[in-house]
């Protein structure tokens, strides 16, 4: 652009220049070359690095985004902005890296690095937004599911059914607990009998994850949250208890 011709060393304008790229024009290669520039120019920029270890991360770049996300953990004064960016960054890193494992189909691993997660996700500081720190673990829930099919280690397998249900008790609050009580597979709904009494209504994108619909079946026990769609209460969030 012309703006950048006209102030080469102008670090902000390569960084909108490559923010650009990036989120409209989906040109991640491109979009890091900019940030590259940016941090020719100020190294020490947290704007910068956390554009690095963004762009780095959506392309399975692992080792380069881990360096700058360690990096960035560390660095005191941090406005609570780009706080909350790191630290999001840095819970995505595992799920983005057990998704990772799961392409290459190994799932053992893959495994482990949910258990990173875990790790990463309790360090999220109290002072930062909840709602960001749960829509972050919610991406998981998929890696997570994949794996508890899937994994052979008996190790990974118990650690898998621990983080499965850690998972679950952070994202179905309050929790309530029944049978699914009728489903009807062709129209992807169902009904819920409720511990406590009362039949509840739930979809298929009511759950927790929508690959959950295949280990769904009548009589099996199920942990959800009250919600409410245009025709009264529902069941939301669900899973497999």
């Amino acid at each position: 652009p012309i703006s950048i011709e006209l102030e080469p060393a102008y670090a902000p304008l390569h960084v909108w220049y490559g923010a650009f790229l990036m989120r409209c024009l989906d040109s991640s290669e491109a979009a890091l070359a900019q940030f590259k520039e940016a941090e020719k120019i100020d190294r020490d920029a947290v704007e910068v690095q956390k554009e690095i270890a963004a762009t780095s991360l959506y392309l399975r770049e692992f080792d380069q985004a881990r360096e700058i996300l360690d990096k960035l953990l560390q660095r005191e004064n941090v406005v609570r902005r780009d706080a909350k960016f790191i630290y999001g960054l840095h819970v995505e890193f595992f799920i983005r890296k057990a998704e990772a494992l799961i392409d290459d189909l190994e799932f053992d691993e893959a495994a482990v690095n949910l258990s990173r997660l875990v790790q990463a996700y309790k360090s999220w500081p109290a002072e930062l937004d909840e709602t960001d720190k749960k829509g972050r673990l919610r991406k998981a829930v998929r890696a997570a599911v994949v794996c508890k099919n899937n994994c052979v280690a008996q190790e990974a397998q118990e650690s898998i059914a621990a983080i499965w249900g850690w998972m679950k008790s952070e994202l179905i609050v309050p929790q309530v607990v029944g049978v699914v009580g009728h489903m009807d597979t062709e129209r992807a709904f169902g009904f819920i009998d409720q511990d406590g009494g009362g039949r509840i209504y739930f979809s298929r994108t009511s759950l927790l994850d929508r690959s959950l619909w295949a280990e769904l079946a009548a009589g099996r026990r199920v942990v959800f949250c009250v919600g409410a769609n245009d025709k009264g209460p529902c069941a939301v969030s669900v899973a497999p208890a």
